[in-house]
């Protein structure tokens, strides 16, 4: 009899180490999501399965006494509470406003939000010379010249080898090009791959949008960075936009849902 209470003890407790292990996993795929504020352009809810969606800004007042960590130029500055009159407020906790600029980045604390540092720099020739080859595969054979000549060089996913990221513009307010043109590149590995691309007449730089980057984030310490880039207009022409990418293989892959 002992011999057998033996046994079923010794097959009940692998059994409880499985239902414990997942109910851990369960709770640490549940637990793990937020909210993060892109300045006054999107709002996001984000989960640690590297998924987000976009949220209406109701959403997020809903939650309004949990703290948001508030970041400018790569820095944390603080937690504060919010609110929504025709853009986001923030609020000490003596419930006092508080002064903060248009380009921020704010989230709720679980997303461990962490902004790693990073640089741009202009293009080299061959960056060049890769950025008019693909111009002329979208049918532009020249341009006056580039009002947006930006590189970022960073290793996106860790293998040691810094990823790129290529934008380039002819867009000022007195292009005198008969097309208008911003493209974003990627390079992973030495593969290029086309992001964006947009192309506007001449004379429509109002109506042409811009593209830039606007952080490299970290969510929830995960093993990778995302690159976060944002679309907007020198008018009223369309509403801007985030964009979140992920590298996927060789390739980004934008994160966000609508």
């Amino acid at each position: 009899m002992k011999k057998i209470g033996k046994n079923k003890f010794l097959w009940v407790l692998p059994v409880l180490i499985i239902i414990y292990m997942g109910i851990i996993i369960y709770l640490n795929n549940h637990a793990q999501a937020g909210y993060i504020l892109i300045s006054n352009i999107n709002a996001l809810y984000c989960k640690n399965n590297s998924s987000c969606e976009k949220v209406t800004n109701n959403e997020i007042l809903k939650r309004n006494k949990e703290k948001f960590e508030v970041f400018q130029e790569q820095e944390n500055i603080g937690s504060f509470t919010v609110d929504y009159i025709n853009k986001w407020n923030f609020f000490n906790s003596e419930g006092n406003w508080q002064l903060i600029e248009d380009d921020f980045l704010a989230a709720t604390p679980e997303l461990s939000l962490k902004l790693p540092e990073y640089q741009t720099r202009v293009m080299n020739s061959d960056e060049l010379a890769l950025v008019n080859r693909l111009l002329q595969e979208k049918k532009i054979n020249s341009y006056s010249t580039l009002s947006q000549n930006e590189v970022l060089e960073y290793d996106f996913n860790k293998d040691k080898k810094n990823d790129k990221i290529l934008i380039a513009s002819n867009i000022t307010d007195e292009s005198e090009d008969e097309k208008l043109f911003t493209i974003v590149i990627s390079v992973i590995k030495g593969k290029e791959e086309i992001l964006d691309f947009a192309i506007n007449n001449q004379y429509e730089n109002y109506s042409a949008p811009a593209f830039n980057i606007k952080s490299i984030i970290n969510l929830f310490n995960n093993k990778e960075d995302y690159l976060m880039l944002t679309k907007g207009y020198f008018s009223e022409a369309g509403e801007p936009e985030t964009y979140l990418y992920q590298i996927d293989g060789k390739k980004f892959k934008n994160i966000i849902s609508n």
